[in-house]
């Protein structure tokens, strides 16, 4: 019988390089910015993000407007939904059957253009809600997985990203059949069901669980909430890396839309938190739920160090890869987005414009041959992110000549008797930049256009 591999690693990856550990330097847990500092860097992004007109990248939800008028929603819808791109390219279902013009002509008749169209010189009032769970953003009122490459069945055409639990949006209009919700969230605007929506009286109650200063930090890849022990309606709670759970206190205690769930208030060993609920009428109330000591949570933000950027990285390391956060999982923008947001760092949603010119950091832009991209890459630090087209990565550092990288990807390709092979990894793993790409065009190395360091 041949040696059995219980671990599978990329070409140059050693074994103990799956240590976190092995990545740090001596100055890895020093501060790299403080809580004021990483302020002022948020607050900066909303900036360059207004003036570079892309504020549905990075969009204030306190100063957004009250009111729109319904052109400026249907331009909203058009840029995200965009109609002409559906009617002409070939779509798929996971059976890999093309869909129809009939079905694409249904999916664009559900957004409801022509409510807006027939009040042209109108203008709409904005609501605003929470959601209360975790809830996949989409670009059109779908809910049906929708491929455009029958090769990788995982990248949903449809599917923009996911959002937690606790997220406060604005509400821009509704589907032909209402359950569908075309909202503007702090990072990104897309298509929401309803359902996940608990809609608040004010904008100000619905953004006030995401402002206060007393919260849960979630450091652990998930966590979840713990359900009442003998209640069937009970359903326990998902958060990812980087989500904020507000710890019940007497702001909660004395809101006048907290309603107390007496079964949880002898819950010894648990956290006793606040979540955003809805009635029967779909408002918004807030109520205890419990979340075990034991789960992987920290008071407040972590400090900005590298040594945590890598500890936190490395807690995703062998998950499966799930595109734009469907069905629970990263991608690699999210990969790189989560493990910021435990240190309070806010970056947009997607690689390529919005994280390379709405966050501010300092650039060392890589070109030339691939001595001269290593002469660049020396300036990097471990937890750096490097960018190429679509693509984001974590910097782990350099070992020996060998420049490493952890992040969320498909695969990469390696030569095996002068033969190509693929590697289908779909995951979260290590590798070493000059790994040939699947299709053996390039290396990651010679791809790479962007490193960056987030300090001010």
């Amino acid at each position: 019988m041949g040696k059995t591999e219980f671990i599978k690693l990329a070409p140059a990856v050693k074994k103990e390089m799956l240590n976190y550990k092995y990545w740090l330097e001596n100055d890895s847990a020093a501060e790299l910015m403080s809580a004021a500092a990483i302020k002022r860097f948020n607050q900066l992004a909303f900036k360059r993000a207004k003036a570079l007109e892309k504020e549905e990248y990075y969009c204030n939800l306190k100063k957004f407007p009250e009111y729109l008028s319904t052109e400026e929603i249907y331009e909203k819808i058009s840029f995200c939904s965009e109609t002409n791109k559906l009617l002409n390219s070939d779509y798929y279902n996971l059976e890999l059957k093309k869909l129809s013009r009939a079905k694409k002509t249904e999916i664009i008749k559900g957004l409801n253009l022509e409510k807006l169209q027939k009040n042209k010189s109108s203008s709409q009032k904005i609501s605003a809600g929470v959601l209360i769970k975790r809830s996949n953003l989409r670009a059109y009122p779908a809910a049906d997985s929708c491929i455009t490459n029958v090769n990788s069945p995982e990248q949903d055409s449809f599917q923009l990203t996911a959002l937690s639990l606790g997220t406060p949006v604005l509400i821009l209009h509704k589907s032909i059949n209402q359950k569908w919700s075309f909202i503007q969230a702090k990072l990104f605007q897309g298509w929401i069901k309803t359902e996940d929506i608990a809609f608040a009286e004010s904008r100000t109650q619905a953004i006030s669980y995401q402002e206060t200063n007393d919260f849960l930090m979630v450091t652990g890849s998930w966590v979840e909430t713990e359900s009442y022990y003998c209640s069937n309606k009970s359903e326990r709670r998902v958060f990812q890396m980087g989500d904020r759970i507000a710890l019940l206190n007497d702001f909660w205690l004395n809101n006048p839309v907290y309603k107390e769930r007496e079964e949880l208030k002898d819950a010894e060993a648990a956290y006793h938190i606040v979540l955003p609920a809805k009635d029967n009428n779909s408002r918004l109330y807030f109520r205890r739920e419990i979340i075990a000591f034991s789960r992987d949570l920290n008071h407040g933000f972590l400090t900005y160090s590298r040594k945590n950027l890598i500890r936190q990285a490395f807690k995703m390391l062998g998950e499966r890869y799930g595109w734009g956060g469907i069905w629970q999982r990263r991608d690699c923008s999210r990969f790189v987005m989560d493990i910021y947001r435990t240190v309070g760092i806010e970056l947009p949603r997607d690689t390529g414009f919005p994280q390379e010119k709405i966050a501010a950091g300092t650039d060392f832009k890589l070109s030339g041959s691939t001595k001269e991209r290593k002469k660049i890459m020396a300036e990097l630090e471990a937890g750096d992110p490097l960018y190429l087209e679509g693509h984001v990565m974590i910097y782990l550092g350099r070992r020996g000549k060998k420049d490493y990288v952890i992040h969320a990807a498909a695969g990469y390709g390696k030569l095996k008797n002068d033969k190509l092979q693929s590697v289908e990894a779909r995951g979260v793993f290590i590798m070493e930049l000059e790994q040939l790409f699947k299709n053996g065009a390039q290396t990651y190395l010679e791809s790479l256009k962007l490193g960056r360091k987030f300090l001010l």
